[in-house]
């Protein structure tokens, strides 16, 4: 089971995605890549979709809780292909259990596997069991953008104000688009009063989203700034040369 899925079971709290995605897409067809027990899949099931499928390791076979005709063994790390599309790929605090090596690789996978994928992984200093590759989001945008996938912010700001929704949800989680069904999304999420998806994380978002920080990832984000300016400041005194009064 992943943790992610362990977490949400345990605290029965809202489903994270579930109030917010479905206003621009109405899947009918999920793969849940990493999908641990299935809890996702079955709430997937509960909403409409008709067609699931999750991905996992072996070992998970045996939790699954789901129809394990549902259940396909794959190993995450290493090239994948199926001959079925779906309408949307969902993988949620996986990525971070991988290898660094892998990360395009996954990124990949998701991207052949649906126009759409939902997605969350880790932030440096969120911590967690088996975490060996928490990464910024910009990491993950600079890879999607290689298969033509847009990261829509149209999730984090209203799930900002939401506390029952698990932290690492409300802080990492991001749709990925296909490029050419971006305008869509957008006209929707203006519609329905996300105009502009950056002033609403900066008007909405950033506020709570350090009232909600641990107070070592603030820390660790001061000592990195310190660090960064450090650097910046030797690097001017070995580059630009000293003047004489």
């Amino acid at each position: 089971m992943t943790p992610m899925a362990t977490a949400w079971r345990r605290s029965h709290q809202p489903w994270p995605s579930s109030t917010s995605f479905t206003k621009y897409i109405s899947p009918t067809s999920v793969v849940d890549v990493g999908c641990g027990t299935g809890v996702f899949l079955q709430e997937f099931q509960n909403r409409g979709v008709v067609s699931i499928l999750g991905l996992d390791g072996p070992r998970t076979r045996t939790v699954f809780d789901a129809d394990k005709s549902n259940f396909f063994a794959v190993d995450l790390t290493k090239s994948l292909e199926l001959d079925q599309v779906f309408d949307l790929a969902h993988c949620l605090e996986v990525a971070d259990h991988l290898p660094e090596i892998s990360a395009s690789l996954l990124v990949k996978t998701l991207t052949d596997l649906a126009p759409f994928v939902l997605f969350s992984a880790a932030h440096p200093g969120q911590g967690g069991h088996g975490h060996i590759n928490e990464r910024w989001p910009a990491y993950w945008q600079r890879r999607f953008s290689q298969h033509r996938f847009v990261a829509l912010e149209i999730l984090r700001g209203p799930l900002s104000g939401h506390p029952r929704v698990l932290d690492c949800c409300r802080w990492n989680l991001v749709l990925y688009a296909e490029s050419s069904h971006c305008t869509s999304i957008l006209k929707r999420a203006k519609s329905l009063g996300v105009a502009d998806t950056f002033i609403l994380i900066h008007e909405a978002g950033v506020t709570t989203e350090l009232e909600h920080q641990p107070w070592r990832i603030l820390i660790q984000t001061l000592k990195l700034m310190l660090k960064f300016g450090r650097r910046t400041r030797r690097a001017l005194r070995r580059w630009v040369p000293a003047t004489n009064p």
